[in-house]
């Protein structure tokens, strides 16, 4: 074990929150997936040549069911379009789609998932997946 299980139920607590009341609600409010998806959400301006740009990087981490985990997965977006350039607005959709797919029969998630560029892994295995569109 990396830590405590007391330590990762008060982590667990953490990172539910942000679906629950934080920066993620709009995945509990929009989509109904209330206590079962613990992550956080990131946004970050990028550097280049040794400034900060206008470019932003996106995302969202976490894992679910929250309660009992069997999935995690980090999605990433560089650059993302629009006016709302924020993980919770991103990548936190995307990390939504993946989970709703991943509960559909094993060819209709693939399907899915391939279209997207994250890293996927399931926590009962060692292996890691990715796609590129």
């Amino acid at each position: 074990s990396v830590f405590a299980d007391s330590i990762a139920q008060i982590m667990t607590q953490m990172l539910r929150s942000v679906v629950d009341s934080g920066t993620a609600k709009k995945l509990r409010y929009q989509f109904g997936l209330y206590n079962q998806i613990a992550g956080k959400t990131g946004t970050a301006v990028t550097l280049k040549n040794g400034r900060y740009s206008k470019d932003y990087m996106t995302s969202f981490a976490g894992y679910f069911p929250a309660g009992n985990p069997e999935y995690s997965c980090i999605v990433v977006i560089e650059d993302p379009n629009g006016y709302l350039q924020y993980g919770s607005s991103v990548a936190a959709p995307v990390f939504k789609e993946i989970a709703l797919d991943l509960g559909k029969p094993s060819a209709e998630a693939s399907l899915a998932v391939n279209n997207l560029d994250f890293v996927f892994r399931r926590q009962t295995q060692a292996n890691c997946v990715g796609a590129r569109a």
